[in-house]
């Protein structure tokens, strides 16, 4: 209480304007995270395909050596 009764009301939130910049580059952050997180699953997907079609076009050739050794020395 000030001198003469005078109540002085304190806000409930004194730095409305800090609180709000934070919740906006709370947002754009998450956002930011998120296509960061979508990029990498996306580059782990292509790199998990790469291997596995590189891994089966080597037993493909590998089968097709096997099948022209096998036909060698059948005749």
């Amino acid at each position: 209480m000030l001198e003469g009764g005078i109540l002085m009301r304190i806000p409930d939130y004194r730095n409305v304007h800090g609180i709000k910049g934070l919740n906006q580059w709370t947002t754009k952050t998450n956002r930011v995270d998120k296509a960061h997180k979508d990029e990498f699953e996306k580059e782990l997907e292509d790199s998990i395909h790469k291997r596995r079609s590189e891994a089966k076009a080597k037993k493909k050739k590998l089968r097709e050596k096997t099948w022209l050794l096998f036909t060698k020395i059948k005749n």
